[in-house]
């Protein structure tokens, strides 16, 4: 089992982000490759946070890390880490500290359909 950081993780819009800044996934320690590079596929900017030299955080840990932050996922699984990477959700709290930004952000949303 992985030793996960004991530092609070950055708060980002999106969990591509929250994966870029907080360390990104070790691609070596991974058995679910395949997958990792369809997310790769789905979401291109989440190349930044793929590090193949042994550096980053195993997709357990991830997941685990997500749910901390407050991200919605159905489990606390690597299959629904990865899910919510190929949607890139967004984080529920974000635009919550000013009121106008999340009415923009809703009515965009319902305007445009989630990204």
């Amino acid at each position: 089992m992985a030793i996960v950081s004991r530092k609070k993780p950055r708060k980002a819009l999106d969990i591509v982000s929250f994966v870029i800044y907080n360390g990104g996934i070790d691609y070596t320690r991974e058995h679910l490759k395949g997958e990792i590079r369809r997310a790769v596929e789905c979401q291109p900017r989440l190349r930044f946070g793929v590090n193949k030299q042994g550096r980053g955080y195993t997709l357990d840990d991830w997941s685990l890390r997500a749910v901390e932050a407050g991200f919605p996922l159905e489990e606390q699984t690597p299959q629904a880490f990865l899910d919510a990477l190929e949607e890139n959700i967004k984080h529920p709290d974000y635009y919550e500290s000013d009121k106008f930004l999340a009415e923009q952000y809703r009515k965009w949303e319902a305007k445009y359909g989630k990204n």
